[in-house]
């Protein structure tokens, strides 16, 4: 194999390598944005099921109260709307 030739087989083994190189890199910087975008569906399905934690014990609060409130009014009932004399 002549100088020239052996010349020419490295520039192509470094075009070919050069080639993969940049391929590697866009599949990593596909891999990264595919990342983030799966952090940031997590993120946002953390911060609803936080939102709807919180909508959930408001109305359970809520319930309770309603219970305490027609309990109360089945009692003044009972005490004062229901005694006869």
């Amino acid at each position: 194999m002549s100088d020239e030739e052996t010349k020419q087989l490295l520039r192509e083994l470094l075009e070919a390598q050069k080639e993969d190189t940049e391929r590697i890199s866009l599949m990593q910087e596909s891999y990264n944005k595919q990342a983030k975008e799966h952090d940031e569906m997590v993120t946002r399905w953390n911060e609803s099921m936080q939102s709807h934690s919180r909508v959930t014990n408001i109305v359970s609060v809520l319930r309770a109260l309603g219970f305490v409130t027609i309990g109360l009014a089945l009692a003044y009932l009972v005490v004062f709307g229901l005694h006869t004399h």
